[in-house]
């Protein structure tokens, strides 16, 4: 969590042994929404795999090889093609406490 204190996304790969049929070895991407809340998605774009990244300005992810865009606060829901499917969430669970996000199987 420290490393969204002063930033809005983060990028990870998920690890080789995740846990059930997430996506080992993809790149992700932990997005700390407005009300403060945490999500999380796989950063393969549903387009043609080009990975996504965070655009600050305009708070959404997106796709620097044709253009797609999706809204990490309503599910990565498309608001911009070529693509029409939503990016892969990622279940994470967030623990307060200890300040560690992790992915949960």
């Amino acid at each position: 969590m420290s490393d969204l204190q002063n930033a809005d996304a983060v990028a990870f790969t998920v690890p080789g042994d995740a846990p059930g049929t997430l996506p080992a070895g993809d790149p992700g991407v932990i997005v700390k929404l407005p009300d403060g809340t945490f999500v999380a998605y796989d950063a393969v774009c549903t387009h043609e795999g080009c990975t996504v990244g965070w655009d600050a300005a305009d708070s959404i992810l997106f796709c620097p090889c044709h253009g797609a865009a999706f809204d990490p606060a309503n599910n990565a829901a498309v608001i911009a093609g070529p693509t029409r499917r939503p990016l892969a969430a990622l279940p994470i669970v967030v623990d307060a406490a200890s300040g560690i996000i992790y992915l949960k199987a």
